[in-house]
């Protein structure tokens, strides 16, 4: 087998804490496809010859805190955020569907949702959902990929609070090959509604998260990332 990294990882990725990667031969650790986020505390990755850390990642939600990536012999960290098409996504066991999912007072988060309206619909397709989690947290609404036939057939609101008519934080009608950032909500409430014109082929996937703070990407806090060839 071709040996890529010192750790590599496919899924879901392991528990790194106090670990010290020197010298590796190719990458210090690479995470790729992860299924979940993950937190690197403590780790020391050095003298690679190639990253220190590579993820490529469909889910996000990367923590690296405490820790020290140095002198490896390219970038020291690159994340590569990697949104799956609908074609991509041959077990869809753990999507549920946007218009007909029952929130309940204990749900759990994160939330994999699709929608999906095919070109004989002879009506307008209109849902809605109000997401709730514990007070203190907040919601954010991943848009992760959208395929229509036509451009701005489909819209999405979505608003801080729990009706439609509180402070909206986007109402964007839909197009291919757009990129729309994240929302988030400033209280424990968020309310998503969705609208699809009649005959509009479209399959949307949408994420819901829950936490204490916005959800991210990548976050890198109280780390050093120095003297790499990147």
């Amino acid at each position: 087998r071709l040996v890529s990294a010192a750790v590599e990882s496919i899924g879901v990725p392991p528990v790194l804490r106090h670990v010290t990667i020197d010298y590796s031969a190719f990458t210090g650790v690479n995470i790729t496809r992860s299924q979940s986020g993950f937190h690197f505390h403590d780790l020391n990755v050095r003298r690679s010859r190639g990253f220190g850390i590579f993820v490529n990642s469909s889910f996000g939600a990367a923590m690296i805190e405490n820790s020290n990536i140095n002198e490896n012999g390219a970038d020291g960290i690159r994340y590569v955020g990697h949104d799956l098409r609908f074609d991509e996504r041959t077990d869809r066991s753990d999507v549920r569907d946007f218009c007909t999912l029952a929130i309940t007072a204990g749900q759990t988060y994160p939330i994999e949702l699709q929608v999906e309206q095919n070109e004989f619909a002879p009506t307008q397709m209109e849902c809605e959902q109000i997401f709730t989690t514990q007070p203190g947290n907040v919601l954010t609404v991943h848009f992760v990929n959208f395929v229509l036939k036509t451009n701005e057939t489909a819209e999405v609101l979505v608003t801080d609070g729990n009706t439609e008519y509180d402070r909206e934080l986007i109402d964007w009608t839909a197009r291919n090959s757009t990129k729309v950032q994240s929302v988030t909500s400033t209280r424990e409430y968020i309310y998503v509604r969705f609208k699809a014109q009649p005959r509009s082929p479209v399959i949307a996937f949408l994420r819901i998260t829950a936490g204490p703070h916005k959800a991210f990407d990548l976050n890198v806090t109280h780390t050093t990332v120095s003297d790499n060839g990147g």
